[in-house]
């Protein structure tokens, strides 16, 4: 299953990583951690969007960022460890995200004058 939005499958990389995921089920799923030897299930993945979180180990992320915490590699390598492991090709994937899409235009704009106010905190009368 290749996501929507060009990633590897997530669920063939922590399956190559020894979980256990459930079969057939769709959005999120609570599964044992392989990260740290769990005996119960306190981790949870979305089949779906791809997103992966474990409150036992603070595990959290993508496909990518988990290979890169488990293999302590880069972007690049770990979307290359990714196609080894699912035997699916992504080369239209950008290297990095560009920037910080937490923060609008408006703000990133007016980042260097200490006096400004976003309109949406302004309390206008």
């Amino acid at each position: 299953m290749l996501l929507q939005n060009s990633k590897h499958d997530l669920v063939k990389v922590l399956e190559h990583y020894g979980f256990d995921v459930p079969q057939g089920r769709r959005g999120w799923v609570t599964v044992r951690c392989a990260f740290h030897g769990d005996r119960v299930k306190s981790a949870r993945l979305n089949t779906e969007n791809g997103g992966f979180r474990c409150f036992g180990c603070d595990m959290a992320g993508d496909v990518y960022s988990l290979i890169m915490k488990k293999e302590g590699v880069t972007f690049n390598e770990a979307k290359q460890i990714a196609e080894r492991i699912t035997g699916e090709s992504n080369g239209d994937l950008r290297s990095k995200p560009r920037g910080d899409s937490s923060v609008s235009g408006e703000q990133r704009y007016h980042s260097h004058d200490r006096n400004y106010v976003s309109p949406r905190l302004r309390k206008d009368t």
